[in-house]
């Protein structure tokens, strides 16, 4: 009976991953929205030309904005205008930070008796995210949605109103299911984690009643986004490590098994919070990243078919240490190369504690020379801490970053600091596509602001472009003739954040 069922398993497994082959093909027939750059597997394509994407907002359930058209559209504006094409939207239903923000609005009807009917859609929920997904159509901005978001759902002490002690989908505040014998909702749960509701799924404890309801939600989301193809998905946000993998890998295959029967392909990933594994000075470093509850998703590139890792390296590093935390990550992903994300680059908010801005902008930047394929600013939580979001700063960046990437096109490029002499630690970060176009990060906060790039090979005419990190704006680019090296020495004033540098051969 045993081997009979784990034959029916893997059956349903390969039918699933052929139904999604088959899409797959469907989609880049007809090359639209966002896919998996064919020519390199790491980067995206939109509309069937590479792109990288970046980004940065105030709110992390940004459809919510559509509450209020103005504001949604004057930050959409100005993501676009500033060289950004990326946004973050959890379907977060717990106030927001802000005051002068939308009221977020619930996904049920909420009834006379102050509970909610999981039967009943409060449409002005749906309007704002059909709403939202549209004008980021309009303006060719890809939207990564969080399906669930963790936030709301695990914390069972919260005063935060629309966290779970008054979530629609806890049983107190329905009408609908209630709690175990019933359903897996304990009447006094244990811990802080909302264990029960991520048992609810077939292969832990298969819970009917509440699995139809979380499996209604979304599928009310599919309904709206799979209209799009401007649309990534992750399943969680910061999924905990105490909550089962399974969780995920069932989601995941739930929205492309949706997806497929539509004839589409979409690209879906899972966030996974993890502060013991990174930190375990007992392990090596590829267990550190790639291990604990991050094997869950960097071992199944067939399910997570690209790698969001605002979780892993950046929470626990910075500048050198980055870098060779995220090279464990490419090296070890290199039979399975797939685009990796930061969809929050955390630290230098107007008032962060938790991170200078400085290091920020570096860090932004050195995920791009490090080969990421999106990065976008944290949102600034409990006004100002803790992210950018989109202020001053960061559309300064957005700005140099995007002209950045357009001289040198990193889908063309790898990451590569053997080229780099006289290099001091923490000092510059380069991509490269060598005797065509090489793109460093000069921070400033190290070394003595110059290296020497090895061109022997590809001796020749290039064109020396600096973009200033503080203004976005470039200096008038220079034409160089090199030989054996280039020394690139940054601008001696002008920039508190450091410089980029594009070199690209002439002609």
């Amino acid at each position: 009976m045993t081997r009979r069922r784990m034959n029916a398993n893997r059956h349903t497994q390969n039918s699933l991953l052929l139904t999604i082959l088959l899409a797959v093909s469907v989609s880049l027939a007809h090359g639209e929205g966002i896919e998996i750059y064919a020519k390199n597997p790491a980067y995206w394509q939109y509309d069937g030309k590479p792109v990288v994407l970046l980004g940065g907002t105030d709110d992390e359930a940004l459809f919510h904005w559509a509450g209020d058209m103005e504001l949604l559209c004057t930050q959409l504006d100005r993501l676009v205008d500033c060289g950004g094409n990326y946004v973050r939207c959890t379907m977060s239903v717990r106030q927001g930070d802000n005051a002068i923000y939308p009221v977020r609005e619930q996904p049920y009807v909420r009834l006379d008796d102050g509970k909610y009917d999981l039967d009943q859609w409060n449409s002005e929920f749906w309007r704002r995210l059909r709403v939202f997904l549209e004008q980021c159509k309009q303006r060719d901005v890809v939207v990564q949605i969080e399906l669930w978001a963790t936030h709301d759902l695990v914390h069972l002490k919260s005063s935060t109103p629309g966290v779970w002690p008054t979530h629609p989908l806890n049983p107190k505040n329905n009408v609908n299911y209630g709690f175990h014998p019933e359903t897996v909702f304990p009447h006094q749960p244990r811990g802080e984690m909302n264990d029960a509701f991520y048992q609810t799924i077939p292969d832990l404890k298969h819970d009917r009643i509440v699995l139809k309801y979380q499996q209604a939600f979304i599928d009310k989301i599919l309904s709206y986004a799979l209209k799009f193809h401007n649309v990534l998905y992750c399943v969680d946000n910061e999924q905990r490590p105490q909550h089962p993998y399974q969780w995920g890998h069932y989601w995941a295959k739930y929205v492309q098994s949706r997806a497929a029967e539509q004839g589409k392909a979409v690209y879906v990933s899972e966030m996974h919070r993890d502060f013991t594994t990174p930190k375990d000075k007992s392990l090596s470093r590829t267990q550190r990243m790639v291990g604990g509850k991050f094997a869950s998703l960097f071992n199944y590139p067939h399910i997570y078919r690209f790698l969001e890792l605002s979780e892993t390296s950046t929470r626990f590093s910075d500048y050198d240490e980055l870098w060779l935390n995220i090279e464990a990550i490419r090296a070890y992903t290199a039979k399975s190369p797939r685009p990796m994300t930061n969809i929050k680059a955390y630290g230098g908010g107007d008032k962060s504690t938790f991170r200078e801005r400085r290091p920020t902008i570096h860090r932004f930047c050195e995920l791009v020379c490090a080969g990421r394929s999106a990065v976008r600013f944290h949102r600034p939580v409990r006004a100002g801490e803790n992210g950018m979001g989109l202020n001053a700063a960061a559309q300064a960046c957005l700005k140099a970053v995007r002209h950045f990437c357009d001289l040198i096109e990193p889908w063309r490029c790898t990451p590569n600091l053997d080229l780099l002499h006289d290099r001091e630690e923490n000092e510059a970060y380069m991509l490269a596509n060598p005797g065509v176009a090489y793109g460093i990060l000069m921070t400033g906060s190290y070394g003595d602001g110059q290296v020497r790039l090895d061109t022997r090979e590809h001796p020749g005419a290039y064109v020396l472009t600096w973009i200033n990190l503080e203004t976005g704006r470039a200096l008038k680019a220079k034409t160089l003739r090199v030989t054996d090296d280039v020394r690139i020495r940054m601008p001696a004033q002008g920039s508190k954040y450091g410089w980029l540098a594009a070199l690209a051969r002439k002609g």
